[in-house]
């Protein structure tokens, strides 16, 4: 049987239903040295693979490209992970590429007064769109939805190319960016590119620590320019982390940024106990708001289900669990809550064939939960492997 949410739990079941959550461990990342011309030098890029990857065959997955890699791949690789285990966003494959010279690859001009070297914006954004999407997009099972994150330098480069190529990525993260560059560009990038009505709908996340003064005036200049901008071309959410040095905000900052981008994913409470129809209407809405289509999970399914054999409403719950199981037929969880609900149902043969597929797709990708369908099977084969029940059940 599958886990679930029982709302009745003390504290300290409730926290064993969360550790029970996290996701198994995976291998670690790919690492690819990517020979660019755009650069002339070979970038170091971590490619880490959602949980599931291995086992969910059939998933694509959006992807979460991470600048300044070799500084923040640990904590969004742990981030995102713990997230799409609680169902607050889907799995994502995070692509953390490596930086060499920041000066030269994340500003838009050359700006000697301040800084020498810059000026390689260009360069780079040929490396990103040449070179580096189109061997992750050929290589690994991606969904098209692309996340641009970055901190300080790499920050103001994901302002830049919000303002320059807005349809390059899906949803921008700038967390604490360099703002005073060459005359205060990027807000002012910003600010001339946003209010044309020909973008496409994107989303940007802009997160600012402790500044004060100057720089405290430039971050609110920035959020004044996104709060400005067409609401139908832009989804805008702006924090501040008033006690959160710049240094030490990414940390924060790309959780929440996560969470602001994806609000919605999770399953309300309450949703699962109005039906199926509700639940269909709640992840529409969020197609909608994200752009791209947006399945009900797998977990979500589970939950109604079960809310409906919990109900009595066996039928419907059949229904419910055929169709996690059709959709994610690499799932040996989806068809062991089958089993379960066949099994209900009076339906014992065909309860035996999920059960089996269970087991079957749980030794094939050697799972940790193999042992638990295999006990389920045995019970549901009864004495003898004879199908029947086992006595006293």
């Amino acid at each position: 049987m599958p886990p679930r949410r029982r709302r009745s739990c003390t504290a300290l079941c409730a926290f064993a239903l969360v550790a029970g959550a996290l996701p198994a461990a995976t291998k670690g990342p790919d690492n690819l040295d990517i020979v660019s011309a755009a650069l002339g030098e070979t970038r170091r890029v971590e490619v880490t693979l959602p949980a599931s990857y291995g086992w969910a065959i059939e998933r694509r997955y959006p992807v979460l490209y991470l600048l300044d890699g070799q500084w923040h791949g640990a904590h969004a690789v742990a981030s995102s992970q713990f997230l799409a285990a609680q169902g607050e966003l889907p799995e994502l494959i995070v692509v953390s590429v490596h930086s060499t010279v920041r000066v030269r690859d994340f500003t838009q001009t050359d700006w000697p007064e301040g800084w020498i070297g810059g000026g390689g914006a260009a360069s780079f954004t040929r490396f990103v769109l040449s070179e580096l999407v189109p061997r992750i997009e050929r290589d690994y099972r991606t969904a098209p939805f692309r996340i641009l994150a970055g901190h300080s330098a790499s920050a103001q480069y994901a302002l830049h190319q919000l303002a320059t190529e807005p349809a390059s990525f899906h949803a921008y993260l700038a967390l604490a960016p360099s703002l005073d560059w060459d005359g205060e560009l990027p807000a002012h990038e910003l600010e001339s590119a946003l209010p044309r009505a020909d973008r496409p709908a994107r989303f940007v996340y802009f997160a600012y620590g402790d500044d004060l003064e100057r720089a405290l005036a430039q971050d609110l200049r920035l959020a004044r320019a996104l709060a400005a901008a067409t609401p139908a071309t832009l989804r805008a959410q702006v924090r501040a982390f008033p006690e959160e040095r710049h240094s030490a905000l990414p940390l924060l900052a790309l959780i929440d940024g996560l969470r602001s981008l994806y609000a919605g994913y999770a399953l309300p409470e309450q949703l699962a106990a109005r039906g199926l129809p509700a639940v269909e209407a709640h992840y529409a809405a969020l197609t909608s708001r994200l752009g791209t289509p947006v399945a009900v999970p797998e977990a979500a399914l589970n939950e109604v289900g079960y809310r409906l054999l919990d109900d009595e409403r066996v039928a419907e719950a059949i229904e419910v669990f055929e169709r996690a199981a059709r959709e994610s037929p690499s799932s040996a969880n989806a068809w062991d809550s089958l089993a379960e609900a066949l099994e209900r149902g009076g339906r014992r043969d065909e309860a035996l064939r999920a059960s089996r597929q269970a087991v079957e797709l749980a030794t094939r990708f050697d799972l940790p939960e193999r042992a638990s369908y295999e006990r389920n099977l045995a019970k549901r084969q009864g004495p003898a492997g004879t199908g029947a029940p086992p006595s006293g059940s």
